[in-house]
């Protein structure tokens, strides 16, 4: 995954919830509490979208260098072959 670790309530009370995050404890209510979570995780997967979107087009442009490689290959072995 990317780092961020989703686990259950650090502890429940009657309307709410207590949530520790990075070190960081907060009394939020039951609707504060599913916002927050709701955000955290369309935040992951923002971040493994952008990871597979990097990915993808870093394997474009490995294919790209690879095609125009062999191309210049291709060109100075003709060049080499007509003399």
């Amino acid at each position: 995954m990317t780092g961020v670790e989703v686990r259950e309530p650090t502890a429940r009370r009657a309307g709410g919830v207590v949530v520790t995050i990075g070190g960081v404890t907060m009394d939020l209510d039951v609707e504060a509490a599913f916002d927050l979570q709701r955000k955290i995780l369309s935040a992951v997967v923002h971040l493994e979208r952008a990871q597979r979107g990097i990915a993808a087009k870093s394997k474009v442009k490995t294919a790209r260098e690879i095609r125009r490689a062999t191309q210049v290959d291709e060109t100075l072995r003709d060049r080499e072959g007509g003399r």
